[in-house]
């Protein structure tokens, strides 16, 4: 073997071999980290990628639940208003004394249909029926 280094009994020289393994170690596992170190790059970006569309969801499901809220409120405060409104009759109603079943008489009395007394007075046809014919019975 030419090139070796050998003591004078023949052997070859050690530490040189040591030396070489060690540095042919080093030198894998310098590659190893450098690919570690790629890897890592490339899935911090992945992982970076993945937060931003994560959050642009989540900004699209608050943005829809934000729009959902308001529709929400604007029924709630329209609902208030019917409320209102239906308050305001029935108030009236009291304070003059006359019960549902009258103000059907006086409707009909007036020329509304049984089709009118039903969408006006929000009750059901046999209803109306009834009503305007216990008058009936009862006169």
């Amino acid at each position: 073997m030419s090139g070796v280094v050998r003591y004078p009994s023949g052997e070859v020289y050690l530490p040189v071999v040591l030396l070489l393994v060690v540095l042919f170690v080093c030198i894998a596992i310098y590659r190893l980290f450098k690919k570690l170190e790629k890897h890592e790059t490339s899935f911090t970006h992945v992982l970076d990628d993945s937060k931003r569309l994560e959050v642009a969801e989540q900004e699209v499901r608050l943005e829809n639940l934000e729009s959902r809220i308001e529709l929400i409120i604007s029924l709630i405060l329209e609902i208030k208003g019917q409320l209102h409104q239906i308050n305001t009759v029935f108030a009236s109603r009291e304070v003059k004394g006359i019960s549902q079943y009258e103000e059907i008489y006086q409707a009909f009395d007036q020329g509304k249909d049984i089709g009118e007394l039903v969408r006006q007075f929000g009750r059901d046809k046999g209803e109306i029926e009834l009503i305007l014919n216990l008058r009936k019975a009862s006169s």
